[in-house]
């Protein structure tokens, strides 16, 4: 579902840069972002989400990001 809809917001607004990363192997990022669970959802280098929030939630996070 959150994987859906970023994929739509990135749709309308290729600017969207999307990346998954294995955490087990790359431990460094979690440290970096301050992630304690997966799934977790990094929106402009600030921790937005740790598991998965709303469609709904998520779509007004990343609106709200671009019109920054």
């Amino acid at each position: 579902m959150a994987l859906e809809v970023i994929a739509q917001a990135r749709q309308a607004h290729p600017e969207i840069e999307l990346r998954e990363v294995d955490l087990a192997k790359h431990p460094e990022i979690a440290v970096q972002y301050g992630v304690l669970s997966s799934p977790a959802i990094v929106i402009n280098g600030q921790l937005a989400w740790e598991g998965v929030p709303s469609a709904q939630a998520l779509r007004e996070r990343i609106e709200a990001y671009l019109q920054r």
